[in-house]
C-alpha cells in the first residue's frame, strides 16, 4: 500500500461521518430531550388544570348571578306597592316604584315614617 493510500485510509476512518456517534452523546442528547419534554407536559398540565378551574368558577357565578336576578325580579315584582326606592343619579328622595327605573336603594313605604326605621337610616 502506498503512501497516499494509507494516508487515505486513515483519514477515512477518523471522521465522523463513518464512525457515528458515541453512546454518550446519545445519553447528553436523551436527557436534554427528556428535561425539554417533561417541562413542555407539565407546562400544558399547569394550564388545562388552569384553564378548568377558570371555566368551572365562571359556571358558578353565572348560576348565581341568575339565581340572584331570578330573586331580585320576584321580590320587587310582588312588592311594588309597599317599597320605595331612591334612583341612581336622580336625588336621595324615595319614590313609589316604576318599571325599567334602575334604583340603589329599596325601602318600605310603610316603616319608612316609623321613628326605628328613621334612627337606623341615620346611622348608616
Amino acid at each position: 500500500m502506498s503512501l497516499f493510500a494509507r494516508a487515505s485510509h486513515r483519514a477515512r476512518r477518523g471522521t465522523r461521518a463513518c464512525r457515528g456517534l458515541t453512546i454518550v452523546e446519545l445519553s447528553v442528547s436523551t436527557a436534554i430531550l427528556s428535561v425539554l419534554v417533561l417541562a413542555a407536559s407539565t407546562a400544558s398540565q399547569t394550564a388545562l388544570t388552569a384553564t378548568a378551574d377558570v371555566v368551572a368558577n365562571d359556571a358558578e357565578e353565572g348560576t348565581a348571578r341568575h339565581a340572584l336576578d331570578r330573586l331580585e325580579l320576584l321580590l320587587v315584582s310582588a312588592s311594588r306597592s309597599t317599597l320605595e326606592g331612591v334612583p341612581v343619579g336622580q336625588g336621595v328622595t324615595p319614590e313609589p316604584l316604576q318599571e325599567g327605573v334602575d334604583y340603589r336603594d329599596l325601602r318600605s313605604a310603610a316603616s319608612s315614617d316609623s321613628p326605628a326605621e328613621r334612627r337606623r337610616s341615620s346611622r348608616r
